[in-house]
């Protein structure tokens, strides 16, 4: 690296890739908060529980993303004004091939974190209605002493 800019963007770019590695590591953790998502729907768990465990997945997400995103500006008003030279390119070529990757291992581990809890609240949502009706159901059709208030299907009541 010839310029102190070359050596700030290649900083950057390290930066950047480290966040994004974490990312990729953060993404593992994807089953263990769909593991709690269906520990709440089978009443292992509150939601609110499994509320709070996906929350705090998606936060440290973010917060990985906005450090990646951080160094926008600098980047590009070093990329603007840095003379590289050949030496300088090939270091920074590397990173970012590498970044690519780790980018699109990402995009690919996300879109089916996004399928999967998709899926379980679907059937989540599913399973109440049911369990809802179910309980309307019993209330509405009970023998008549099991009950101390009158039933919605009462007319005198």
């Amino acid at each position: 690296m010839s310029s102190q800019s070359s050596l700030r963007l290649l900083e950057i770019a390290k930066a950047r890739l480290k966040s994004a590695k974490a990312l990729l590591e953060l993404a593992d953790s994807e089953s263990k908060v769909l593991a709690i998502v269906d520990g709440a729907t089978r009443g292992d768990c509150t939601p609110a529980d499994a509320e709070i465990a996906l929350n705090g997945h998606l936060d440290a997400r973010d917060a990985l993303i906005r450090s990646m995103r951080a160094f926008d500006e600098e980047w590009v008003a070093l990329a603007k004004t840095a003379e590289l030279t050949t030496d300088d390119v090939g270091p920074l070529r590397e990173i970012n091939a590498e970044m690519r990757q780790v980018l699109d291992a990402v995009g690919v581990r996300d879109k089916a974190f996004v399928r999967e809890l998709k899926s379980r609240r679907r059937e989540s949502s599913e399973t109440l209605a049911r369990a809802e009706g179910g309980a309307a159901a019993n209330r509405a059709y009970a023998a008549p002493g099991a009950q101390l208030e009158p039933r919605f299907t009462d007319r005198t009541g």
